[in-house]
């Protein structure tokens, strides 16, 4: 075997070496062989007179350096208990570092490869592991023959690991799989990000996901069939540089793009189970919190019961926060109070309320929730009497300024009102004209556009009020010009027109956008989620003292709303009220 540059042999490596027994030096003295042509692979054997128990040293003599430290209970061969000696074997490999060779040398004539044979290995020992190898002119050969066999390289290829790991030079096994999982897990989570975050970004936005084709594989160029806003978005991402998007639509299996309708649903519900998971945390935590629900109609025609939560957070060294969080929508099919108390009861139970801590109960007046015999707040108050019911203060206050509709002229006007707007918002032709005016006549106004009456939020038509107000020298001009018109409109144009010069409508709307002036901010106020009963309560009591005073000065009231209202038929109608 040619010796690489630099490599002792292992003659040279003999010469030099003496073990020593480190309990009682004395005892041992023996020179290893200094004739003897050995393999680089070969172990170093030799037998010591010892005890039960003897440490062992081997050592360069010239050098003086410590090859190897041992005790004798360490690769020890079965003891020759009839000469009361014991055959100590240390390998090469351990001194030198150049090969896995391990050979059990009873001699050097007699060299056996006993560990150069894995046991997951599955093959037969040859004579060099079974019998024993002691034609050394063939030494060389052979030896190369032997490292060519596949469970030789498999063995180097184990020692060599073996030592690097035990040098800290590389991962054990464990580790690198560990390590290559960790990978995997940050790349897969680098190419899902992307994903969800569009998702998220959809549904902050309320943008729809779906297109008429939004299953199969992303294209990266632009689909004949739109295929949804949420794969736009992704293209545009990709398209913008995002490489880890890039690289997991190319190269991942259609069964695992993660963009299916299905993963969509499943992240945004994934979403909202970890936002409603965090709120019921602080919820728990709150000594006591109360119960608001409404019903609504969504889209499809279902009625849905939205249920909030009320209640005061805590957080670490920091004042208590009053909250009001919303918790979820419920389908109602059956509108029954027994059915609406079960689905609440239900809901706060899959949400791990403690019902104990409800002090209160906020919903609307109509009977099957309000009810004092068998409404929802009856019904639950039976299983929780701490949980007592409010009815809605901004909903009363909606209620009482309903009531103004009883009166003739309130009502005429505001029908009025509604007219004009749905003719303007309906028509093309007389919102063109109506554009028109008001960049002729009004052009510094910021208000464009007519709002509708809200139907069932009576306190919400303070807005439209105030836009129509602003906006009524225009809107006379646009009613007058539309009735000159040959259109079908222009009847209804000449009737509106006609009724928007009478006092009685003139004072009205004065009269409407005077009492919204006063109620809208109460009711902005009471709907605000850090209100509370005594601040309700004092700025209620302080529009009922202006609303007093207006009372107790009528004629002085009444004057105000007269000068106003008849500035507004002076500058439009050329007329007196």
């Amino acid at each position: 075997m040619k010796r690489r540059q630099g490599q002792p042999t292992i003659t040279s490596f003999f010469k030099k070496l003496k073990a020593y027994n480190l309990d009682d030096a004395a005892n041992v003295d023996k020179n290893f062989p200094n004739n003897s042509e050995c393999n680089e692979q070969s172990n170093l054997s030799f037998k010591v007179n010892s005890g039960p128990k003897t440490n062992f040293r081997v050592v360069d003599e010239e050098n003086g350096d410590n090859i190897s430290h041992l005790d004798s209970d360490d690769n020890i061969s079965d003891p020759v208990t009839s000469t009361g000696f014991q055959e100590i074997v240390h390998p090469v490999w351990q001194a030198n570092r150049f090969d896995i060779g391990n050979t059990n040398r009873n001699s050097l004539d007699d060299t056996t490869k006993k560990k150069c044979v894995g046991k997951g290995g599955h093959q037969n020992p040859g004579k060099l592991v079974s019998v024993g190898f002691r034609d050394w002119k063939k030494a060389k050969e052979s030896f190369k023959k032997h490292m060519e066999k596949e469970y030789h390289k498999l063995c180097v290829l184990q020692a060599t690991s073996f030592l690097k790991i035990s040098a800290g030079k590389q991962l054990d096994i464990a580790s690198q799989l560990d390590s290559q999982r960790t990978k995997e897990i940050a790349e897969n989570r680098a190419a899902i990000e992307p994903i969800i975050r569009t998702i998220l970004f959809c549904a902050e936005q309320e943008l729809p996901l779906r297109g008429d084709h939004d299953s199969g594989a992303l294209s990266l160029t632009r689909p004949e069939k739109k295929d949804g806003k949420f794969r736009a978005l992704l293209r545009f991402r990709i398209e913008s540089g995002d490489k880890n998007l890039e690289k997991h639509v190319l190269n991942s299996c259609k069964n695992a793009t993660y963009m299916s309708p299905i993963i969509q649903n499943e992240v945004i519900q994934t979403c909202s189970d970890i936002v409603t998971e965090k709120v019921i945390d602080r919820i728990s935590n709150a000594e006591c919190f109360s119960l608001l629900g409404d019903e609504t109609m969504d889209v499809s025609g279902t009625e849905q019961l939205s249920l909030c939560i009320r209640y005061f957070d805590i957080p670490d060294l920091q004042a208590p926060v009053l909250r009001e969080d919303f918790v979820g929508f419920i389908p109602i099919t059956d509108q029954s109070s027994e059915n609406l108390a079960n689905v609440i009861l239900q809901r706060c139970d899959e949400l791990n309320l403690d019902m104990t801590k409800c002090v209160g109960q906020g919903y609307y007046g109509a009977a099957n929730m309000a009810g004092h015999l068998s409404g929802v707040q009856t019904r639950i108050r039976e299983n929780y009497p701490k949980a007592r019911y409010i009815h809605c203060a901004s909903h009363r206050l909606n209620l009482t300024l309903s009531n103004v509709m009883s009166v003739p002229a309130i009502r005429n006007c505001l029908g009025v009102v509604s007219q004009v707007v749905n003719l303007f918002r309906n028509h093309s032709n007389a919102n063109k004209i109506f554009q028109e005016t008001i960049q002729e006549h009004a052009p510094d106004s910021k208000k464009k556009r007519l709002l509708r009456l809200c139907d069932t939020r009576f306190i919400e038509r303070h807005d439209s009020i105030i836009v129509f107000l602003e906006l009524l020298e225009c809107i006379v001009m646009a009613l007058e010009e539309i009735a000159q018109r040959t259109w079908t409109i222009s009847s209804t144009a000449s009737t509106l027109h006609s009724a928007s010069q009478k006092s009685e409508f003139l004072v009205s709307i004065v009269v409407c956008e005077k009492l919204f002036s006063l109620t809208l901010p109460l009711s902005i106020f009471l709907q605000n989620k850090s209100s509370d009963l005594v601040s309700a309560v004092k700025y209620a009591n302080e529009v009922l003292s202006s609303l007093r005073q207006m009372r107790e000065t009528a004629n002085y009231t009444f004057t105000e709303i007269f000068q106003v209202a008849s500035k507004f038929s002076a500058n439009l109608f050329d007329t007196e009220l």
